[in-house]
Parts: C-alpha cells; sequence; structure tokens
C-alpha cells in the first residue's frame, strides 16, 4: 500500500511539473517582451533608415519596422539572424527576408549573442543594388 502510494505521488508531481512548465512558457514571450529595447526602423523607397544602429550583446530588442514607401521590401538580415536568439516564430522570417508591405509594421524580437558588424536590408535585387541596406553593431 505504501509503494503505491509513492507511485501516485511521484506520477501527480510530475504531471504538476510538466503543466506548470508549459504554462511557463506560454507566458514566456510576454515577459521578455517587457525588458526589449525598441529599434525603430523606417524603410522608404531606396534606403532604410536609420542607416546603422548599434547592439548590446545579451540584451533583448523589439526591432518595429514600417514600410513608408509605395512598393513591398523583402527584409533580411542573415548573417546577423545566425548570431542572434529569436523569440518568436515570425522573427525567424530575417534569415530569408520578410516581405513588408506598402503601410505594413511588423516586429522582430530577438537578442544578439555575438559582437560584429552585420548588413540588414531588402532581398530585392533592384534595391539591394539601389543601396536599400543598412549596417547593425553589435557590442
Amino acid at each position: 500500500m505504501n509503494r503505491r502510494f509513492i507511485v501516485l505521488a511521484a506520477a501527480v508531481c510530475g504531471m504538476l511539473l510538466v503543466l506548470s512548465s508549459s504554462q511557463a512558457a506560454d507566458t514566456l514571450p510576454v515577459a521578455m517582451n517587457l525588458g526589449m529595447k525598441d529599434v525603430s526602423i523606417q524603410l522608404a523607397t531606396g534606403r532604410i533608415q536609420p542607416g546603422e544602429f548599434n547592439l548590446k550583446v545579451g540584451e533583448p530588442y523589439r526591432f518595429v519596422i514600417v514600410n513608408r514607401s509605395d512598393v513591398n521590401h523583402s527584409l533580411s538580415a542573415p548573417g546577423f539572424a545566425g548570431t542572434a536568439l529569436i523569440s518568436d516564430v515570425e522573427s525567424m522570417n530575417i534569415m530569408n527576408g520578410m516581405v513588408i508591405h506598402p503601410g505594413e509594421r511588423t516586429e522582430w524580437h530577438l537578442t544578439p549573442l555575438m559582437a560584429g558588424t552585420y548588413k540588414f536590408g531588402c532581398a530585392y535585387p533592384a534595391h539591394a543594388a539601389a543601396g536599400m541596406e543598412a549596417t547593425i553593431h553589435v557590442f
């Protein structure tokens, strides 16, 4: 009888642990968002503003990106994305390019993990050739 009670108690504790960890995972993005620093990025015809910005290793950021131009842009930062902790699924699109339509606003949530200088720009060849890029400095 005593052995059954111990096994039952262990099973209940295990279930509670699993349930509490899944609930914590659901609230993690909200908690992480509270400490994020905003980086405002404007997409215009042929340029990104600001043209360069500085980030700190280990600090979480929310990139708030607005397309102010009248054409689509496919924004990407593949070199940078490989060195950052990305905290939401949509932000993973920075690896290959995220299409941002005219007037659209989107956010990327990430934490730089490695110091360096990275390019960030429009993946459309004509836009890239026109110089539509910015530089990210991570210290």
